[in-house]
């Protein structure tokens, strides 16, 4: 993991959805429909970006993910829809914990067993 000054240096603002344009409310488009929609609102840089759009398999990217700082995720269904004030059934909450052998990483769901990913 970074150290602490590292990741001040590599501060950005991340953005993670959009759920309203020119006053429209977009909560019942799919996840994926919105982010092409996002995708067209952002400029990215150094300092803001927006999140990554992975698809399976996965397990490279959560190690790097992982070795840049992180420790939690939302993994969200590309059909998926957005429920004001609550996690969506098609979301799930992952966190990674250490590497607990060479090429393996321990991942949580919220609310279901434990399991693990090969690099």
């Amino acid at each position: 993991m970074p150290a602490p000054e590292d990741l001040e240096t590599r501060r950005a603002f991340v953005v993670v959805d959009v759920l309203e344009l020119d006053g429209q409310p977009l909560g019942d488009l799919p996840f994926a429909e919105r982010r092409r929609l996002l995708g067209g609102l952002i400029s990215e840089g150094v300092r803001l970006r927006v999140t990554p759009s992975v698809r399976m398999p996965v397990g490279s990217w959560f190690h790097a993910w992982r070795e840049n700082g992180f420790s939690q995720a939302v993994v969200k269904h590309a059909n998926s829809r957005y429920q004001p004030g609550t996690v969506s059934p098609d979301w799930i909450i992952i966190t990674i914990e250490q590497d607990r052998a060479p090429g393996m990483a321990g991942l949580f769901w919220k609310g279901r067993k434990k399991h693990e990913i090969k690099r």
